[in-house]
């Protein structure tokens, strides 16, 4: 296998990890609908009180309790699931590795990655190795693979750390969800038992 076929491999994986980051995006966009669909239910101001005189609409204080506890409970946990949704969080211990590694095989100073095509820029001296190889191709080729391969594989453990995240706080919001639920169920059997 020339090293232009490996360089092609490599392009096609890096092709699939940016679908895949795509098909993330898409999913989180999916939990942001569901996230304004719970707020908007206005389940969270359900009134405890008759409006005229103030008088309770649940006669049985520990049914108030119990309905307040859920509807805090549904809360905290849509809360906890946006902030997982809408945050990256920290580094997997993956990511991590690969920069120790990079910072290792380079020798520079440390190298802290916020995007994987960070990766695929030419440093000087590669720049210059490139231009001197180009003539020769295989040294050319060899060297865009394994910029290209690190990249992969940030972007891979990138993708997969987001994936866990979204998942996370699916769990989150559909239990939060449920809450919201059972919340609603007991208020509507509190109504009518005066």
């Amino acid at each position: 296998m020339s090293a232009k076929d490996v360089y092609e491999h490599t392009r096609d994986a890096w092709q699939d990890e940016i679908e895949y980051a795509e098909t993330l995006r898409g999913r989180r966009n999916i939990f942001s609908t569901g996230l304004m669909v719970i707020t908007g239910l206005g389940v969270f101001q359900l009134s405890p009180f008759i409006d005229e005189d103030k008088e309770f609409v649940i006669q049985n204080p520990s049914v108030r309790w119990l309905i307040t506890i859920l509807i805090l409970l549904a809360l905290t946990l849509v809360v906890v699931g946006a902030y997982r949704l809408y945050t990256s969080g920290p580094r997997s211990r993956e990511e991590r590795e690969i920069e120790e590694s990079l910072e290792q095989e380079d020798g520079n100073e440390p190298i802290k990655i916020r995007r994987a095509s960070e990766l695929l820029q030419l440093r000087p001296d590669e720049e210059e190795a490139m231009v001197v190889s180009e003539g020769g191709g295989d040294a050319a080729w060899m060297m865009r693979a394994k910029k290209l391969q690190l990249s992969v594989s940030v972007l891979k453990a990138a993708n997969r750390r987001v994936s866990n995240r979204i998942k996370s706080a699916g769990v989150f919001i559909s239990l939060g969800f449920l809450a919201l639920v059972a919340a609603v169920a007991v208020y509507s059997v509190g109504i009518n038992f005066r």
